[in-house]
C-alpha cells in the first residue's frame, strides 16, 4: 500500500469513527437489497445510476443524522433505505427505515439489548457492522452473537429473533446474512 493510499485510508477510517452516522442518499435506478447488491458482485445492474463522485454540494439528495454507530451497508428496496446501528457501548441494537426520496425516518426499532457486551477489540469496527438483507417485505438483521432477527420491512415489527447462538467475535461482529431459498 502506498503512503498516499494509506493516508486516504486513515482519513476514511477516521471519518467512520464519528459516533453519529450521516446517511447520504443517492438516486439509483436499481434496488440494493443486500451486501454487494442483488448481483452479489458490488454492481448495481445495467440500469444503475450510481455516482462515483460527490461532495457536500454535489450529488447529495438528502442527509439524515442516525444516532449511535453503525457501519453496515444500507439496503434499498421499494423506495426505502434500511440501516442498522448500535450504541457505542454495545448494549442496544437498532434497525431503521428511511424514505429514499426525503431521508425522513419512517421507523426505528430497538431489536436487541445486551447487559454485558464483549469488547470490540478493534477501533475500526462497530457493534452494527453486519449488513442487513431485505426480501419479500422482510428485513433480516444480524448483530453477531447479540442476535439475528427477521422484521417486517414495512413497519419494523419483529417476526422472529434468535439470541441464543453465542460465539467469540474477537474483533466485533461483521458477518452479513445471505438468503438462499427459504433459509
Amino acid at each position: 500500500m502506498t503512503s498516499a493510499t494509506w493516508r486516504s485510508f486513515e482519513r476514511f477510517s477516521a471519518a467512520r469513527c464519528v459516533p453519529l452516522l450521516v446517511l447520504v442518499a443517492v438516486r439509483a435506478a436499481a434496488d440494493w437489497p443486500k451486501f454487494r447488491s442483488s448481483t452479489r458482485d458490488g454492481h448495481g445492474g445495467p440500469n444503475a445510476a450510481i455516482p462515483t463522485r460527490w461532495s457536500e454540494t454535489n450529488g447529495i439528495v438528502w442527509k439524515t443524522e442516525i444516532l449511535h454507530r453503525g457501519w453496515s451497508t444500507p439496503v434499498v428496496a421499494g423506495g426505502r433505505v434500511r440501516v442498522t446501528t448500535a450504541t457505542a457501548d454495545g448494549r442496544k441494537f437498532f434497525a431503521l427505515c428511511l424514505n429514499s426520496s426525503s431521508g425522513r425516518i419512517v421507523w426505528q426499532r430497538r431489536v436487541f439489548t445486551c447487559d454485558a457486551p464483549e469488547p470490540l477489540g478493534n477501533a475500526m469496527n462497530s457493534y452494527a457492522s453486519s449488513s442487513p438483507v431485505v426480501a419479500s417485505n422482510r428485513l433480516y438483521v444480524h448483530f453477531g452473537s447479540y442476535g439475528t432477527a427477521c422484521l417486517d420491512a414495512r413497519d419494523g415489527s419483529v417476526i422472529w429473533s434468535r439470541d441464543d447462538l453465542p460465539w467469540r467475535h474477537y474483533r466485533g461482529p461483521g458477518s452479513s446474512p445471505v438468503l438462499i431459498g427459504g433459509l
